[in-house]
């Protein structure tokens, strides 16, 4: 039932609602995927990096073949590098990416900002 409402309400986009049930429905099933990924996706949204990681990667973790859960997390990563980045976390930032880039092999993008990353890293300790 709380799955059920956790998805209404994120299509409704009561982002706040569908948290509530999302977080329910997780707690009472931990291994039923549909709601890792609705829980990861819901915190994604409301810009919870750390919370969205947790459930996208218990998803990834209870069907390690499915491509959409697996993408989500990949881009999910993605994402939270930019913000370690911007902190100046940098070595945080490498190891994100790099899991990122174990999930998705085939993004450029990705491979792209590690590729930069890791030179920026290179420029500045030569520098040093």
């Amino acid at each position: 039932v709380h799955y059920n409402v956790a998805l209404t309400s994120y299509h409704l986009k009561d982002m706040s609602k569908a948290r509530y049930h999302a977080e329910i429905a997780v707690g009472l099933r931990p291994n039923f995927f549909e709601a890792n990924v609705l829980s990861g996706t819901i915190f994604y949204m409301l810009a919870e990096d750390d919370r969205a990681i947790q459930s996208l990667t218990r998803a990834h973790e209870l069907r390690p073949d499915d491509d959409g859960a697996r993408k989500l997390l990949a881009q999910q990563l993605y994402l939270y590098s930019d913000s370690l980045i911007r902190k100046n976390e940098l070595d945080r930032a490498v190891q994100v990416l790099r899991r990122a880039t174990e999930l998705r092999p085939d993004s450029e993008e990705i491979a792209g900002r590690l590729a930069q990353l890791l030179d920026r890293m290179s420029s500045k300790n030569r520098k040093d």
